[in-house]
């Protein structure tokens, strides 16, 4: 119930930025951390994490030094047969690929391995397909 509602939350211009400054990107990473095998809290923490960065390079890089690219790595290993989940995820990561360190952390993390193995996994899910190549095209834009 938190996630979802710092999700809706997380929409709004003002809210975002109270959130953030009362500690709500390391809150969501350790929550999802702490909680790796619920798929709610994954799909929710991606989506919030994801909208938290929006268009602010600041935002997003507080995301990656938040550990943001470890839990959506551990969401793609615990949840690799859950495409909603996946789609969220490889969104989140496309969403932190925003300069050559971060999309070369991603990669060498194996996000790029990732992505393509699930993607090859759950071949018949277009929303997943769509997901993954955005990622994989900004992940690998100059790696």
């Amino acid at each position: 119930l938190g996630f979802r509602t710092l999700s809706r939350l997380s929409t709004d211009d003002s809210c975002r930025d109270v959130i953030v400054n009362h500690g709500g990107i390391v809150a969501v990473v350790d929550g999802m951390m702490a909680n790796l095998e619920n798929a709610i809290i994954q799909e929710n923490g991606c989506n919030i994490l994801r909208r938290l960065g929006g268009n602010d390079l600041e935002m997003k890089l507080k995301i990656v030094e938040a550990d943001g690219v470890d839990v959506f790595i551990h969401i793609m290993v615990s949840h690799g047969e859950k495409a909603n989940v996946l789609s969220e995820a490889f969104q989140a990561l496309s969403c932190l690929s925003v300069d050559k360190t971060s999309r070369n952390f991603i990669a060498q993390q194996g996000g790029v391995m990732l992505i393509a193995n699930s993607m090859r996994m759950l071949a018949d899910n277009v929303e997943l397909q769509d997901s993954g190549l955005a990622a994989l095209c900004n992940i690998a834009s100059d790696v």
